[in-house]
């Protein structure tokens, strides 16, 4: 129920409630009274004549002439002339303009009524209410002829609506703005002027006061639309504000309050359920959290403006910390949920514009936060995602018809690689949801379209140089295939990576150079192309993806056919090639793999059934572990290493000087000898520093072997 307002109980106290209820029963009364004088004729059609055979008015007519005494001693305000129907349905009730009125309200917070009082008054008007709608189904029964009158001359009468609620309103953040106006006007200064009230630290304490003692909805609904001017005040368009805030701390104090007592006062009034596995159940439908709900979106939506001004990290902190508390009542609404979902993906693809080994962990925790949110609704999420998959489409279909550098480019940068990766993790997240849900996933059907528009992204530019690009794809691709359980061919991809660097016809070039970081390259510099650094790094990396996607396949039943043609182009490439490094990474790589052959021939041994019958078949592979397979062991080895080799890289880097900006400078008047003898011991420390860097990756090689 709504919470009835000064206008509502100035209503029942001037009596005019109690004349509207007695003009209703004598209302009722007069048709009675014209219904006996028919006598027995009840049956045909009404004779609305009197004793006298003149025709009698309207029954309407005939009650508003005899309840005009009624009228007379009504005093002449808003309500008058308004009906018992207009009343219940709450046209009225909302904020009044006087001072009176700003004086109760602020008196009544400041003696911390309770808000529920206010509901449980209402709710008698509602059951007065809902008895008389139980008299008016009754008489199309009783008397079909009058109700049939009714219809012709009173529609309104007969189309009242007892479950309406109080304050009907459209739901987002417009209508939540209609309501924190209401209490705009009783916030209004005593002086009467319509300017701008200043927001104080005592009105603060006071509404701090109402939040925390008596959970005040008034207090709470004052305190978010003060909230909503500090959000908008700095917005170039100027907007209708309910305080001005001058003071800075006032503007600290009163951010703060808000993220602080704002959850507090809502999970009072309308909890919701943590469930134990850390999910959430929203809170259960009512008036009052249909009627709070638009408070809440309005105070998420400022929340989201006031974020993308905040400078400060410790605000920034505190805003995304508490903010997420109200997440449970923001779900409800889904023109909410669509709108925040809609600018989810736009804004985490201009924040991978520039990526770096410094910002990467910043976009893989936005990645893994958006495709959580993704997965939520996966209806909704399906239009979205089909939309910016094909944006993605268009994006490729104009670089194969134009094969320009810059269409090319549209494709070879960042924005693109992370788009790709970002769709197959949800479609990875909500393919394996299907394990907990009996129904299929709605997001299904997009894995095609993204492993076509990949695969093409791969085959656009097949250069040693974009190597690092098509690694980074091709691993998406992994990470959809192992969670989907969708076969991709992914080895016609690897393999030309494998193979190119160890052919006899490819001379690395010899190099000091630092090994490249292909976590944060999509495209070799120009420096490393040909060096033997760069191919030991490109092979090494190819390796270890085709034996993920070679693991992946291990608990296949067809694992011994799917190796044999990877197997024969491997071993011919290392008998055709030099040896070396390269060489001994992929000579492991066959020696795992024909394990895993070996392995797979004896699992399905004793296997009784032909290869046609997929249902023993998908048994059969239900039961294999990959964790016991050699394949599965060795990539889990190889995990480790790799992951160590990273935390010694990071630890080594640090004793790494690089030279200052703008390079070494000598002071005026410095010989040549001079100059040509610092910078040489300069290079000398570097070089050292650098051999000991090789040294230490070197033993920690030696002992994970």
């Amino acid at each position: 129920m709504a919470k009835q307002t000064k206008q509502a109980r100035k209503f029942r106290s001037s009596g005019e409630l109690k004349r509207k209820i007695e003009t209703r029963q004598k209302y009722q009364k007069i048709k009675k009274r014209i219904t006996a004088s028919r006598g027995k004729k009840s049956k045909g059609k009404p004779n609305l004549s009197d004793e006298r055979g003149k025709p009698m008015k309207p029954v309407k007519e005939t009650l508003a002439e005899e309840s005009d005494e009624f009228e007379d001693d009504v005093p002449t305000n808003r309500f008058q002339g308004m009906s018992v129907d207009d009343f219940l349905q709450g046209d009225f009730m909302e904020e009044d303009n006087s001072q009176d009125d700003g004086d109760e309200d602020l008196e009544q917070d400041e003696l911390g009524g309770s808000d529920n009082e206010s509901f449980s008054s209402v709710d008698d008007l509602q059951d007065e209410a809902e008895d008389h709608l139980m008299d008016l189904k009754a008489l199309a029964d009783n008397d079909p002829e009058f109700y049939k009158y009714l219809q012709e001359n009173d529609q309104e009468l007969l189309n009242f609506d007892a479950s309406a609620p109080l304050d009907e309103s459209t739901d987002g953040e417009e209508s939540a703005g209609m309501i924190l106006d209401g209490d705009e006007v009783g916030t209004k200064e005593k002086s009467g002027d319509d300017d701008v009230p200043h927001l104080t630290s005592d009105i603060l304490k006071q509404w701090q006061k109402g939040l925390l003692e008596y959970r005040s909805l008034r207090a709470l609904r004052k305190l978010l639309l003060a909230f909503r001017s500090a959000a908008n005040m700095n917005d170039s368009e100027p907007t209708k504000t309910g305080w001005t805030i001058d003071d800075p701390a006032v503007f600290n104090k009163l951010i703060v309050t808000s993220f602080k007592y704002t959850p507090v006062v809502l999970n009072h009034h309308i909890p919701y359920k943590t469930l134990p596995n850390g999910k959430f159940k929203a809170p259960a439908q009512s008036t009052k959290q249909k009627s709070l709900g638009k408070l809440v979106l309005s105070y998420f939506f400022n929340v989201l403006h006031l974020i993308s001004q905040l400078s400060d990290p410790d605000m920034l902190t505190m805003a995304v910390s508490e903010s997420s508390k109200i997440i449970p009542y923001v779900t409800t609404s889904r023109k909410a949920v669509k709108q925040y979902i809609k600018g989810i993906y736009p804004a985490f693809v201009r924040a991978s514009k520039a990526t770096t080994v410094h910002t990467i962990p910043s976009i893989n925790l936005m990645k893994n936060s958006a495709s959580d949110i993704y997965c939520i609704d996966q209806a909704m999420s399906y239009q979205h995602g089909f939309g910016y998959i094909r944006q993605l489409a268009v994006h490729l279909r104009n670089s194969m018809k134009l094969k320009s550098t810059e269409a090319y480019r549209q494709v070879y940068n960042w924005q693109f690689v992370h788009s790709v990766d970002f769709w197959s993790l949800v479609l990875a997240k909500a393919c394996t949801q299907e394990l907990h849900n009996t129904d299929e996933s709605e997001l299904r059907p997009l894995i095609y379209p993204l492993v076509q528009i990949t695969v093409g992204a791969v085959r656009l530019i097949p250069t040693a140089r974009y190597y690092p690009l098509h690694l980074h794809l091709i691993r998406s691709l992994l990470q959809l295939m192992r969670h989907t359980k969708t076969y991709i061919p992914l080895a016609p991809f690897i393999l030309p990576i494998i193979t190119g660097p160890i052919s006899p016809t490819t001379k690395s070039k010899p190099s000091t150079l630092r090994p490249l970081d292909i976590t944060i390259h999509i495209r070799a510099p120009t420096q490393y192309l040909g060096t033997k650094v760069y191919n030991e790094s490109i092979v090494e990396e190819s390796t270890f993806v085709l034996a993920e996607w070679c693991e992946t396949l291990q608990g296949s039943i067809a694992f011994p056919e799917i190796m044999v043609p990877i197997l024969m182009v491997l071993k011919r490439a290392v008998k055709k090639s030099k040896g070396g490094k390269i060489s001994g990474c992929v000579k492991a790589l066959i020696e795992k793999i024909e394990d895993g052959v070996r392995w797979a021939e004896n699992q399905r041994s004793n296997v009784g059934f032909a290869p046609g019958m997929d249902k023993e078949v998908k048994e059969w592979e239900a039961k294999v572990t990959l964790g016991e397979a050699p394949i599965g062991k060795w990539t889990g080895l190889q995990r480790k290493a790799r992951e160590r080799k990273r935390e010694l890289l990071e630890k080594v880097s640090n004793l790494y000087l690089p030279p200052p900006q703008g390079g070494y400078r000598m002071a005026g008047g410095t010989s040549k000898l001079t100059k040509f003898y610092c910078f040489g011991i300069i290079h000398i420390i570097q070089l050292r520093r650098e051999k000991r860097r090789m040294l230490l990756y070197r033993n920690e090689t030696i002992w994970e072997q």
